[in-house]
């Protein structure tokens, strides 16, 4: 997925190609942040401000901004709305976390996460497949896929032990490339941003050896 700080959008959107006809097939990011703000806006009494962390009107203005992330919360409604299973698989422990399970949803769709991006697991037959748009992107919400859980969780595992492929949000270290100031770790990066309104942040990777 591109790293454009839409990328659980763009990961989900394309486990929903063809679930349903409508005139935006494509499910695209900006589509799905309409539609998250959409169902936020439509359900006040379940998405206060309690839950949302902040005034929902406030919410919904950053969620349309293309560089606000998705988390939990868009997980869910995507999920509700669609009647979809969404398992996100942590590269860093590789803990499934099932998005919707219990609620008799007939499919489910795999991401994998690393603290701070978003990719779709996909299933191919056939060398080039990937190439065709022919990929699998959801399965029966059964035992019957749990094979390609299983398989995405060791792919998970040689992520993070052959490329260090995730960040651990409780340690790293950051710096906002609008001031240049520099912390530690995901409550600070989360507080300078809410009082800066600084959104160009980095990580700044350990090269020692």
């Amino acid at each position: 997925m591109p790293d454009d700080n839409s990328c659980l959008f763009t990961a989900v959107g394309g486990a929903l190609r063809g679930l349903r006809s409508g005139p935006d097939e494509s499910f695209s990011a900006d589509s799905l942040r309409r539609l998250v703000v959409e169902h936020i806006r439509a359900n006040p009494e379940k998405y206060s401000a309690v839950i949302l962390g902040k005034q929902p009107s406030s919410y919904c203005a950053n969620m349309l901004q293309r560089d606000t992330w998705g988390g939990e919360i868009e997980l869910a409604i995507i999920s509700e709305v669609f009647q979809l299973e969404i398992c996100v698989i942590d590269v860093k422990t590789g803990t499934v976390y099932r998005v919707g399970e219990g609620n008799g949803y007939p499919m489910r769709c795999v991401l994998v996460y690393s603290n701070v991006h978003y990719d779709r697991v996909a299933e191919i037959f056939v060398e080039g497949q990937e190439v065709m748009e022919f990929d699998v992107t959801r399965w029966a919400a059964d035992e019957s896929s749990d094979h390609i859980i299983a398989h995405a969780q060791e792919m998970c595992r040689k992520l993070k032990d052959e490329h260090h492929y995730y960040t651990d949000m409780s340690d790293f270290v950051i710096m906002c490339n609008e001031c240049g100031w520099i912390g530690q770790g995901q409550t600070a990066l989360a507080k300078h941003s809410l009082s800066t309104g600084h959104k160009d942040i980095s990580e700044i990777k350990d090269t020692g050896a």
